[in-house]
């Protein structure tokens, strides 16, 4: 009797699978194998991700738009004066912005020839709205001789001009000076005239008379038609000067211009003078500079240059009315001053700056009494002066722990 045949037993491609301990003991093996052949084997590398299962990526932050404060990009573009290209680009950005660049742009021009000049004035004259933005106006920097007609162009183009420099303009006349006045009248704090032949009275009573009490800095060198006359109208207009300088006036101006200012019904024109600079005014003594001194009690800088007839009274009278607001001295070939007026400064003010050339009457006494009451100085000028030995040297280096700069001129191998 015949069995039937057996059915052929499945065979499985696939390889069984292994258990969890078989696995382990399979690891350990391979691992043990692989530390005794000298190597191992690399752990097996994970397989990648589709792309299409990737995790999206993150979104980026959103910029976020800072706003400036309209009033405070004037104070960031007075950074970049002198970048003018950079303060072109910021222009274009947007009209805010123009605006703020033109008038740091126009606020102080520099002149150096008459050719930009006159590339400046035709600018003004194509868009009117420029010349609002002028607020300092320096004549000085341009070396050649500036026509009569630049003048005459310029000035009615500018109407908010604060401080106006004319100094060496040999053509100017007091016509331009009263058209420069019409238009920034209400503005002008500040002016000075610098050698200025053709100028007279007249200009000085018109910047009194449109000027009068916003006029703070007053400067008038080598214009000598300019006399005592007019200061009695300054003194009358102008009463809160600041700076008065008197220079190179020859006799024109003399004891009756600082006694106009001091008289007891004009007094109010000292109360606020804080600077007085008299340079080669040989008509100026001591009757006006003690008066001065009596009704100016808050001066802080004093500069005396050539003044023949000034002597230690009228510079003790100034240190003892003045005291610790007296915070700077200049003098200069000043004949009459010896260590009598240098010790009361010492003695009365606390100075901070310091200069004494040419002053043949000053010796060690003066200055070791001064910089023993001045520990706060930190500029002295002792150049030129009279008898100075190492005495006082070695008395500054002690007495003035803040001084930074020293000035010293060897002469006849004294400080030797």
């Amino acid at each position: 009797m015949s069995l039937p045949a057996a059915e052929p037993a499945s065979v499985s491609l696939e390889a069984p699978a292994l258990s969890a301990a078989a696995a382990t003991t399979a690891a350990s093996v391979s691992a043990g194998s692989g530390a005794a052949s000298g190597w191992q084997t690399p752990a097996p590398t994970p397989p990648a991700t589709p792309a299409s299962h990737a995790p999206p990526p993150a979104p980026a932050a959103p910029l976020r738009q800072v706003r400036i404060i309209p009033d405070v990009l004037p104070e960031i573009f007075k950074f970049l004066v002198d970048a003018t290209e950079t303060l072109h680009s910021c222009a274009l950005v947007r009209h805010t912005w123009r605006n703020v660049v033109l008038a740091v742009l126009y606020a102080r021009p520099h002149f150096a020839s008459v050719w930009s000049l006159r590339r400046f004035t035709a600018a003004l004259a194509r868009r009117a709205c420029l010349g609002r933005w002028v607020r300092q106006l320096d004549l000085s920097t341009i070396r050649t001789t500036i026509p009569p007609a630049e003048f005459a162009r310029l000035f009615p183009l500018v109407s908010g001009v604060r401080s106006v420099d004319l100094s060496y303009c040999r053509e100017l006349r007091d016509c331009h000076v009263q058209t420069l006045l019409a238009q920034c009248a209400q503005t002008l704090t500040a002016i000075t005239l610098a050698g200025n032949k053709h100028l007279t009275n007249t200009s000085l009573e018109l910047i009194a008379a449109h000027a009068g009490v916003r006029l703070r800095a007053l400067c008038i060198d080598e214009c000598h038609g300019i006399t005592d006359a007019c200061m009695q109208v300054v003194a009358s207009k102008c009463t809160q000067l600041v700076t008065l300088k008197l220079a190179s006036t020859g006799s024109l101006i003399t004891d009756a211009s600082l006694l106009a200012l001091a008289w007891p019904r004009r007094a109010r024109a000292c109360d606020s003078l804080r600077t007085i600079q008299l340079y080669s005014c040989p008509g100026v003594t001591d009757a006006s500079l003690t008066l001065l001194a009596q009704v100016c009690p808050h001066l802080a800088a004093v500069e005396l240059y050539r003044l023949p007839w000034v002597t230690d009274m009228s510079l003790a009278e100034m240190a003892r009315h003045s005291g610790s607001s007296l915070r700077s001295l200049c003098l200069g070939e000043m004949p009459n001053i010896t260590d009598t007026s240098i010790c009361e400064i010492g003695r009365s003010c606390d100075m901070h700056s310091l200069t004494l050339c040419h002053c043949e009457h000053i010796t060690d006494r003066g200055i070791v009494e001064l910089v023993r009451h001045s520990p706060s100085i930190g500029f002295l000028d002792i150049g030129l002066v009279g008898d100075i030995t190492l005495v006082s040297l070695v008395a500054t280096a002690q007495c003035c722990p803040r001084l930074q700069d020293l000035v010293v001129v060897e002469r006849n191998s004294t400080l030797t």
